[in-house]
């Protein structure tokens, strides 16, 4: 089957608006494992006691859009909903929108997101805790263990990336990311586990051997981690950049000793527990995301799913342990990933399950083993994807793989003397992703709005220790005083 090329979906807005200080905020989240709903009818105070500890749980970039298909991707597939949607059905829990503009955009980015939780101020994007003066400004979680709490962060990104450094770092620059892991290490922060082991592990640079001198067990792999269960000091570092697509670490052996999220959380909780005064550990789901940017369906409702195995064992940990408040959001929508009706009636959806389940790879995966073999090839595709390639589907690919790109409607150009006309992306994953955007909406109604972050109010559950607390509504940075109340810092 030859692919056509797909439409730009994407809305163009050519002028800017002001917009009042008070405006935008929080996020949404996802949910899958089978006694949430039993487990959550126990739920313990909302507002009389103070919280000891606090879990902090980030799905990166997940719109509504993305929670409502992989809802339906688990109720067609196991028969069951998400986590997410039977901790809603529980009319004890705590439930919030937020407003998530940053200082320079209605649309944030995460850097600036995460740091308006962290510190309590609409930051600008690409900034991490500094203040439209110029200030660097003190994250909450460090205030916290300036009281003697443990901290921790888990991330499925690196662990030097936006969101997780956002809630102890603080840069002009959110790609200085060698800095960050200084940073980290300057802290002392207690338990790091995730990728980026390029910042920690590079020509000329002594920071690991530091990190082990102050105490810390460092390790690579799943087995190792499994073996440091008791170690004061975590540095757990599981690839050099991100860790692979979820969907990639179930279909491929090659990954068997990553550690799965919900693994690396149930290790983290463990860990920091024993710390007589408290603990607070933010928990990241980072690559629904990047699965958002690169317009990858398959990826970002394993990306969900796995988060979503993380739901109940923070529930089970909230309801044996009554002072911790348990706040599980996002920052933002990524892709405005939505399931439309095809077919008449819009019968045709009911193939977009089965559809999607046949998918074996990300296209990061995909467009790695390009770059290996070289030449595009159909068989791989074919297997992979589930999709038959014309010659002048394989021709287009290969543009991309060399660079040169063919004239594409969206995405990709032809190089004139005039350098590139319009937009092109950065790397193969995207690009892989837009060419077969149409084809996939027309096979299973799944579509797109952009690659980018999107404006969107996202959801909010609040549980546990002080969870009355939080309003219906809120500004993103309001939620900053909120916790610092719960937990008395």
């Amino acid at each position: 089957m030859s692919i056509d090329a797909p439409k730009n979906i994407g809305t163009k807005f050519t002028s800017r608006r002001k917009f009042l200080k008070g405006a935008v905020g929080i996020g949404l989240l996802s949910a899958s494992a089978t006694n949430v709903k039993a487990a959550s009818s126990k739920i313990v105070n909302q507002g009389k006691i103070k919280a000891k500890n606090c879990i902090f749980l980030v799905v990166d970039g997940m719109g509504r859009g993305t929670l409502s298909l992989a809802n339906d991707y688990a109720l067609c597939c196991t028969g069951r909903p998400l986590n997410w949607i039977n901790l809603l059905e529980n009319k004890k829990v705590r439930t919030s929108l937020q407003n998530t503009a940053s200082a320079s955009s209605l649309v944030t980015d995460s850097a600036a997101a995460g740091s308006a939780w962290a510190s309590g101020q609409r930051i600008r994007n690409g900034q991490i805790n500094i203040s439209m003066e110029g200030e660097s400004l003190e994250p909450f979680f460090l205030k916290a263990k300036a009281l003697g709490k443990a901290i921790g962060l888990v991330s499925t990104a690196r662990i030097t990336h936006a969101t997780p450094a956002s809630f102890v770092a603080s840069v002009a620059n959110r790609d200085d990311e060698d800095i960050i892991a200084h940073q980290y290490l300057e802290h002392e922060i207690d338990l790091l586990m995730g990728g980026g082991a390029r910042h920690f592990i590079r020509p000329g640079c002594s920071l690991l051997e530091d990190f082990k001198r102050k105490g810390y067990s460092c390790f690579r792999t799943k087995s190792s981690m499994l073996k440091n269960v008791k170690a004061s000091k975590i540095l757990g570092l599981f690839g050099d950049t991100h860790l692979p697509y979820a969907l990639d670490r179930k279909h491929s052996k090659q990954y068997f000793q990553v550690p799965k999220l919900e693994e690396m959380f149930q290790f983290a909780l463990s860990n920091l527990s024993r710390n007589k005064s408290g603990f607070c550990l933010q928990l990241e789901a980072a690559r629904v995301d990047h699965a958002g940017h690169a317009k990858d369906m398959a990826s970002i409702v394993e990306e969900q799913l796995e988060f979503d195995r993380c739901i109940p064992i923070a529930v089970d940990f909230v309801d044996k342990n009554p002072d911790t408040l348990l706040i599980i959001t996002t920052d933002h929508g990524t892709g405005g990933c939505q399931l439309n009706g095809i077919g008449n009636r819009y019968e045709g959806v009911y193939k977009t399950m089965d559809r999607i389940n046949k998918i074996k790879a990300s296209y990061e995966f995909l467009a790695e083993k390009l770059h290996q073999i070289k030449n595009p090839e159909k068989q791989l595709f074919s297997s992979l994807l589930g999709i038959g390639l014309s010659e002048k589907d394989l021709k287009v690919i290969k543009s991309m793989m060399d660079q040169t790109y063919s004239i594409f409607p969206f995405g990709y150009r032809e190089k004139t003397s005039q350098g590139y006309e319009g937009y092109r992306h950065d790397y193969l994953a995207a690009n892989l992703g837009s060419y077969f955007e149409r084809y996939f909406y027309e096979q299973t109604g799944v579509a797109w709005t952009s690659d980018a972050h999107t404006s969107e109010l996202v959801d909010l559950i609040a549980y546990g220790a002080c969870s009355g607390s939080i309003p219906q509504y809120m500004q993103n940075y309001e939620l900053n005083g909120l916790l610092r109340n719960a937990l008395e810092i």
